[in-house]
């Protein structure tokens, strides 16, 4: 008798959704400030990077600035400098692409200043993409208004306004906004699920139980399910919060999401085809395998790109970061 793992998915499909929904709106609420105010949230949120990133070599209380450039927390001057930027296009800021490329922090300073990481650039993109708005008016705000500081990443969503957050109610979240909100929800599920049907799976190769391989069948279809969602939530979140796949870590996070969930749909079609034949579940175990190594990886650049480099060193140097680079620094023809 086979066990009944397709009529229970529906239902756990239900509470997988329920559970990401009511998440999404805390994480949601919680990113998005009472101000109301996307311009003043990004300038809370630049000036708090900018401090604790650029302030030891370009603040105003060195008398020797790196660069000449002195200013790094007066956010009107920086904005009014066409040299160092042009509001509205990140594309075209030199303060944005030194750091994007790179450049700045300088190589030979890296063990100090290590390179900023994705999350952080999204901030400094999102305030030129804003038009580089000032410093909200309340000198309250500019002395307590700080970045939420991850691992040494400044969320761009993350910024408390002050004094503001009291007089201001917090504005209705759109459909989209909820979207992409559940991305850091939802992405637990496929890594949990597809790691658990391979366990399940390996186990049934040993026992043949019936119910380890219900086990793995109810998981792999689930974590199919959680790897779609992610995905999709995934590249809303990084439209909203301003990431770029040009950066190689972004890149293969987005990219090796995508291919993840290929694979996990296609591990669902082996099983459902080994299930109605009664043939071999060899096929399905070996794409299980590769699934379950891609959404780990997948799941290891998450993190990168929140908490940097260095929050899991791994023993070992993963060559997909340095074969992204070199394909995105590739002419285009």
């Amino acid at each position: 008798m086979r066990p009944r793992v397709f009529a229970r998915a529906p239902l756990a499909l239900c509470l997988l959704l329920a559970f990401s929904l009511g998440g999404a709106s805390r994480v949601a609420e919680a990113q998005t400030t009472s101000s109301g105010d996307d311009g003043a949230r990004a300038a809370l949120a630049v000036r708090a990077l900018f401090e604790q990133r650029c302030n030891d070599c370009h603040g105003a209380q060195l008398r020797k600035p790196k660069g000449k450039f002195g200013y790094v927390l007066d956010l009107a001057r920086v904005a009014a400098n066409p040299e160092y930027l042009v509001a509205g296009k990140p594309d075209e800021s030199e303060i944005f692409l030194t750091c994007e490329s790179g450049e700045m922090p300088p190589e030979d300073e890296r063990e100090k200043y290590p390179q900023l990481t994705p999350a952080e650039l999204a901030v400094i993109s999102q305030w030129i993409a804003l038009g580089a708005p000032g410093l909200p008016a309340s000198p309250s705000q500019e002395t307590s208004g700080t970045g939420s500081e991850v691992g040494g990443g400044v969320s761009s969503g993350s910024v408390s306004s002050g004094s503001a957050s009291s007089s201001k109610p917090t504005e209705p979240l759109s459909p989209q906004q909820y979207a992409g909100h559940s991305h850091p929800v939802l992405v637990h599920f496929p890594i949990a699920l597809l790691l658990a049907a391979l366990f399940a799976e390996l186990l049934y190769l040993v026992s043949r139980s019936p119910g380890m391989a219900g086990a793995s069948a109810f998981c792999a279809i689930l974590g199919f399910l959680g790897a779609a969602a992610s995905c999709a939530s995934g590249w809303i979140f990084a439209d909203l919060e301003g990431y770029r796949d040009t950066h190689a870590v972004m890149f293969v996070h987005r990219w090796g999401g995508i291919a993840a969930t290929v694979l996990s749909a296609l591990a669902v079609l082996l099983l459902l085809r080994a299930r109605k034949s009664e043939g071999s579940r060899l096929p399905y175990l070996l794409v299980l395998l590769l699934c379950a190594g891609a959404v780990s990886l997948v799941g290891h650049y998450g993190g990168v790109l929140v908490y940097g480099e260095e929050h899991l060193p791994l023993p070992i140097e993963l060559p997909f970061e340095d074969w992204a680079k070199s394909f995105l620094e590739k002419p285009k023809s």
